[in-house]
């Protein structure tokens, strides 16, 4: 069927329905296309989203409408000899109603117009879900939509992949279900998900945090960022979340951490923001400070205070300067590198501090002892060739 277009299935036997259905258009840019035939059977193939009996189906009829074609095929029965209490318990769900065949044309073509009506909202219905759906899915990140009591209304796919679940497992559960938490801690909200949720819920705005989850690949960490849904007045009927595990860049950045912070010359990280990432135990020892007071300051403002001539130099990519530390001074030579992310984009940069103090030491007296004269201990000038 086509998005704009509905196929109407009509089924008449005792009643000239067609005629009558004929002359009812949808509206709301819609249009429908009539297929008679005497029989169920007769209508497969062509694609229909409804189905228009003059009669109660029987067994026959049923088990065509359960059949995989018909399943969830909506049914309007135009009929005298029933009422909807008539229709079987396996059809029960898919009949609209049940329209007397002896209504007026002016009050059939109401009632048939509010069942247009309906198929037309239904259609939208399910357009805008495929569209919700197709894009969730397109998301590598877990993503879910949740009721006030926590029940999943709608997950994507790399949320089950996850939790090792199906959506039809998923759906209408709550966390604890899902995740295999145990339900009386996670109701006395002994779990961070559940603070959260209600955080979002009672502040109407955007939270941003990490949890430890329990997957089927075992613990994983996610960076979870979660909004609440509101309805046109602004109450609260849901919240919305999105989650990206981060667990193998956590693993990474404590590798990296550990190599950092054995390197023998001191290192420095900031982010593209200007903001210290971290620092390593080496530089701490130089610059008599800790990675915890490092973290999060700006760097210009540590720069102009323990290196006040740097800025001079900080277009270049490596240069020596010299640093007063604990009553002595050091000479550094400071190698800046950008930091890539995945798409060559520079995302921080990070500083190296080798400090080369000995070997200009040394260097000044090597330059001092080739000018001074052994006999004497005078200084004497280098002089070129003449």
């Amino acid at each position: 069927m086509d998005h704009d277009t509905f196929v109407i299935g009509i089924v008449e036997t005792k009643h000239s329905i067609s005629d009558r259905i004929k002359g009812c258009e949808p509206g709301f840019g819609y249009t429908q296309t009539v297929v008679i035939s005497e029989t169920l059977d007769g209508l497969s193939g062509n694609n229909c989203c409804a189905i228009v009996m003059d009669k109660i189906p029987g067994s026959k009829e049923i088990e065509t409408l359960n059949s995989p074609e018909f399943t969830k095929l909506s049914v309007l029965i135009i009929s005298d000899d029933a009422t909807l209490e008539d229709v079987p318990e396996e059809i029960a769900e898919c009949v609209y109603d049940v329209c007397p065949a002896s209504l007026s044309d002016r009050a059939f073509a109401s009632f048939y117009r509010h069942y247009l009506d309906y198929l037309c909202k239904s259609a939208k219905l399910w357009l805008y879900e495929n569209y919700l759906d197709s894009v969730i899915n397109l998301i590598p990140d877990l993503v879910w939509f949740k009721d006030l009591q926590g029940a999943h209304i709608k997950v994507n796919d790399a949320f089950c992949k996850a939790c090792g679940k199906k959506k039809s497992d998923v759906q209408g559960k709550g966390h604890a279900y899902i995740w295999d938490v145990d339900e009386e801690e996670f109701e006395r909200g002994e779990n961070v998900c559940k603070e959260t949720d209600t955080k979002v819920i009672t502040t109407k705005e955007i939270v941003d945090n990490e949890e430890l989850v329990q997957c089927d690949k075992g613990l994983r960490q996610f960076h979870t960022r979660k909004a609440p849904l509101l309805t046109r007045s602004g109450d609260v009927f849901g919240t919305v979340g999105i989650a990206n595990d981060i667990t193998d860049i956590k693993n990474m950045d404590s590798e990296i951490k550990v190599i950092l912070g054995n390197l023998p010359f001191a290192t420095l990280v900031k982010d593209i923001d200007d903001h210290i990432v971290s620092v390593n135990n080496k530089f701490c020892e130089y610059f008599s400070t800790d990675a915890v007071n490092m973290s999060g300051k700006l760097y210009e403002l540590w720069e102009n205070y323990h290196l006040p001539d740097l800025a001079a130099f900080s277009h270049l990519h490596s240069y020596e300067h010299s640093v007063q530390l604990k009553g002595s001074n050091r000479m550094f030579q400071i190698t800046k590198e950008p930091l890539l992310n995945m798409f060559d984009m520079v995302s921080g940069y990070i500083y190296i501090f080798l400090d080369v103090t000995r070997e200009r030491n040394y260097q000044q007296r090597i330059l001092k002892l080739a000018n001074t004269d052994y006999l004497t201990a005078r200084s004497c000038p280098v002089r070129g060739p003449s």
